[in-house]
């Protein structure tokens, strides 16, 4: 049998240990190969935003692809789309178009080496599996309070870290820290590269005063807004409070699951990609493009980033009262965060510094048919709104009942 090579955030299993290979989709429900269907809320960890092979995108989406998908160069709908999505303030930049964000993300770093004549990176949040990008990272999605945060995964065979080009974390937010990174090693970095989830952990004003004092000093500020892009707002969660950093990569959520990421840079990034050497064969397919054309025009006319709230508010309302019946009101809850587009796991302090236990939460779930995830948001998707509700709190009652003994 044919093996999958895979990294643990593509696998899911139930709590015997079996692994879960998906079949089919409709709206909020994934199908598995044995059948069992499941509410999902990982939605190919966050892509999916419509939800499912939903009629009115598939609709849509196959108008747009009845021609020719890849051409020899870039082509009209490649602007058309920037025109469309991008809104009036970001009409005079320049975009590039990638498959993902992890090349993206690579991209701004070298664009900011190019721009400031450093190697040096600061990273602050999950910014890709690229080496640069993940090598010696802590546990970027842990609480500031968790003795797990500042934990360090070493990765000795990555590249792009060496002394020449030094790469550090920024991990406790506190603006203190970062100005000590600075002038610990003045004119070395090139640039922030910032996770907008770490904004769910931070004040807008704080965020602010990190980008104002990197601007200060000469360096980039690249803002990842990967899992929040076509999600919190059509650019994520800085453009939502008011900010605005040199480069913007958007991803996931803006193609509804289709691999499409955008970089979005100043009007001088377009001659600045030749020097760079910026480029890739599948940059300039149409697939992901139609898709995200797709997404946005749905999005708009469906106001789908005000139907979160409401979806959000009764998932929360759902969980809070499960947890009550079955005695766990004090041990587990849901937390909404970055508008209510994305949600959390939280616990009573000892069962979150326990990762072990954590850990098997998500299994007893889906035993009970829900996806969702610990250590890391989890997202909502439009269909929500139209699920069973009281199946689904029956569910919830279920895998919380289940899970009684890793809380007594």
């Amino acid at each position: 049998m044919v093996r999958l090579a895979t990294s643990g955030v593509c696998q899911f299993f139930l709590s015997n240990g079996e692994e879960i290979l998906f079949r089919e989709g409709s709206g909020a429900l994934v199908t598995d190969t044995k059948g069992r269907n499941y509410y999902d809320f990982i939605l190919g960890f966050g892509p999916v935003v419509l939800g499912h092979a939903r009629p009115d995108f598939t609709s849509i989406f196959r108008q747009k692809a009845a021609g020719a998908i890849h051409f020899p160069g870039y082509a009209g709908q490649h602007v058309d789309f920037l025109e469309a999505f991008l809104p009036e303030a970001y009409q005079n930049h320049s975009v590039g178009y990638f498959k993902h964000s992890s090349d993206a993300m690579t991209a701004a770093a070298r664009l900011a080496c190019k721009k400031t004549g450093r190697k040096g990176l600061i990273r602050c949040g999950y910014i890709g599996w690229h080496d640069a990008q993940i090598g010696n990272s802590p546990r970027w999605h842990e609480r500031l309070s968790s003795p797990h945060r500042s934990e360090i995964r070493p990765n000795s065979f990555t590249r792009g870290m060496s002394e020449s080009e030094p790469v550090v974390n920024w991990i406790d937010l506190r603006i203190d820290s970062l100005r000590q990174i600075l002038d610990d090693a003045p004119d070395t970095y090139a640039a922030l590269l910032f996770d907008a989830y770490q904004l769910s952990l931070m004040s807008p004003a704080d965020l602010s005063e990190a980008i104002a004092l990197c601007r200060d000093r000469g360096v980039q500020v690249v803002a990842d807004e990967t899992k929040t892009a076509g999600r919190v707002s059509p650019m994520g969660a800085l453009a939502a409070v008011g900010l605005d950093a040199d480069y913007v990569v958007l991803g996931k959520a803006i193609g509804n699951g289709a691999p499409v990421s955008l970089l979005v840079g100043p009007p001088s990034m377009s001659s600045d990609y030749l020097e760079a050497k910026i480029s890739g064969t599948y940059c300039k397919e149409l697939l992901g493009v139609f898709a995200a054309s797709a997404t946005h025009q749905l999005m708009e006319e469906l106001h789908g980033y005000s139907m979160f709230g409401e979806i959000s508010e009764r998932f929360v309302n759902v969980f809070t009262n499960a947890a009550a019946n079955v005695g766990l009101g004090d041990q587990i809850y849901v937390e909404l965060i970055l508008g209510g587009s994305l949600f959390e796991l939280r616990f009573s302090e000892d069962i979150e510094n326990n990762l072990g236990l954590r850990a098997k939460i998500p299994r007893i779930f889906a035993d009970h048919g829900i996806l969702l995830l610990q250590g890391h948001p989890s997202f909502f998707c439009l269909s929500h709104a139209e699920i069973d509700w009281s199946d689904l709190s029956a569910r919830i009652e279920r895998a919380l009942r289940a899970s009684l003994p890793l809380f007594a």
